[in-house]
């Protein structure tokens, strides 16, 4: 599953595919940030709260250096994320998600348009539309599926904000598809997943609210790949921990000038928005989650994230906190 454009680029936290589920049928529960491989049984369905807050302390370069915030930046994020999901006939899945963005950020005195002004959102941000369907199970042992989707614009975005203001979105369509697994060893419950976004051109004369004199600019976002990989420890019949790594590889975009097609990379940059949404990305982030399992229908986790591999993204940790119900 898929989560708006959060943070910039680099920062989408990696969630396309985030949130803890339980198995009402087998007991058993996923990963917070990687998505199950198995899917709902018919009839079934879940309600999904998550809440991520992240603080931020600099930017990863290029080169994956950080380069920390000058005394007068800085940068928070919190998005509340509802999902709603129900399985449907012949091993199918329709997964919903609708993400509310709320983010803050100070510029630095140095900033080339709007020197220590604070630009903040809050709203909705992209909301999306997944379809799994059942490729292999084999009860509470193993499973496998696939998925295809459409992420919709539906946030606020680069193309249609005002100069106060933050994106919620990318305001880009994006069609999404997506192989996920699980399985488990001994009391182990391993998961896996990879996902493919296929992200569609944009055209604009205006980013971050700002007019692009020399005319309207075609924005083509690159395409982005995300993998998961986590581990899940039964440490009762109460508490579950799980080690996760989420990573995100997002290929170089393109901005050039409708008429004569030259570049209009540098003359976007130039506006002095504090978001990658350009730029060739590479992010991993580590987490060490909590799950409370109340019951096979009912849990409750914390998560707490660390970035451990980064270029062109910004830099800090984060908390999640959350629940799933299955009914």
């Amino acid at each position: 599953m898929i989560v708006p454009w959060i943070c910039g680029r680099p920062l989408r936290l990696l969630a396309a595919t985030a949130f803890v589920t339980c198995f009402a049928a087998a007991g058993v529960s996923t990963p917070l940030n990687t998505v199950r491989g198995d899917v709902l049984p018919e009839g079934k369905n879940e309600i999904k709260v998550k809440w991520t807050s992240r603080t931020f302390d600099g930017r990863y370069d290029a080169n994956g250096d950080i380069k920390d915030f000058a005394n007068s930046e800085s940068r928070k994020s919190n998005v509340i994320t509802l999902g709603a999901n129900y399985g449907s006939v012949g091993g199918q899945e329709i997964c919903l998600e609708l993400p509310f963005v709320m983010r803050t950020h100070v510029l630095s005195s140095a900033s080339p348009t709007s020197p220590g002004a604070t630009k903040s959102i809050s709203g909705l941000g992209d909301i999306t539309l997944l379809g799994k369907s059942q490729l292999m199970s084999n009860q509470d042992i193993a499973g496998a599926s696939f998925s295809m989707g459409v992420k919709f614009p539906t946030g606020r975005s680069l193309f249609n904000t005002v100069p106060d203001k933050l994106p919620s979105g990318s305001g880009t369509w994006d069609f999404i598809s997506g192989m996920y697994t699980q399985e488990r060893r001994g009391v182990m419950l391993l998961c896996a997943n990879v996902e493919y976004h296929v992200r569609f051109s944009k055209t604009a004369g205006r980013f971050g609210g700002y007019d692009i004199k020399a005319g309207n600019v075609k924005v083509t976002p690159g395409d982005m790949i995300t993998a998961s990989l986590a581990a899940e420890y039964p440490a009762s019949d109460l508490i579950k921990i799980i080690a996760e790594a989420n990573a995100e590889y997002a290929y170089s975009g393109k901005a050039s000038y409708v008429d004569g097609g030259n570049d209009a990379f540098n003359d976007i940059r130039r506006l002095g928005e504090p978001e990658y949404f350009l730029e060739n990305s590479k992010s991993i982030l580590l987490s060490i989650q909590a799950l409370l399992a109340l019951s096979p229908a009912f849990g409750a986790y914390f998560s707490y994230q660390v970035p451990v591999l980064a270029s062109n993204a910004f830099s800090g940790g984060g908390i999640q906190l959350g629940l799933s119900l299955q009914f």
